[in-house]
């Protein structure tokens, strides 16, 4: 009996390929969010993807371990910071902005049924 027929192959797929899926559903995921994550996961899938492909067609898993992790730092430390201030969404304030916060005279009371009528700075 030929003992090489016996070995069972437990690994049903190579780290880098785990990589590459893991980055995949990552984007999936943030697509089905929306903008929810503030890129975050679209970002990290992307660092999965490229380090799973660089992994599988250049040096094998320490490589791509080893460049997600650096560019997994890279991201961290100067990229997040440069993608949430071109996230983030100036509000302008209107004219009834100016309002929130003044004491008003109620003119007419309200009841569940009718509209009341309340004077804030002169204006009905």
């Amino acid at each position: 009996m030929d003992l090489r027929m016996c070995v069972v192959y437990n690994s049903l797929m190579e780290p880098m390929q785990v990589m590459v899926i893991a980055g995949l559903l990552m984007v999936m995921t943030e697509l089905l969010m929306g903008v929810q994550t503030g890129f975050d996961l679209v970002l990290g899938g992307s660092i999965l993807i490229i380090s799973g492909f660089a992994g599988m067609f250049v040096g094998g898993w320490q490589l791509g371990i080893g460049l997600a992790i650096i560019l997994s730092i890279v991201y961290i430390a100067y990229g997040r910071g440069l993608v949430k201030s071109k996230l983030i969404i100036a509000t302008t304030h209107t004219n009834i902005d100016k309002l929130i916060g003044q004491k008003g005279v109620v003119v007419r009371s309200i009841t569940p049924d009718t509209a009341g009528l309340v004077r804030l700075m002169d204006e009905d």
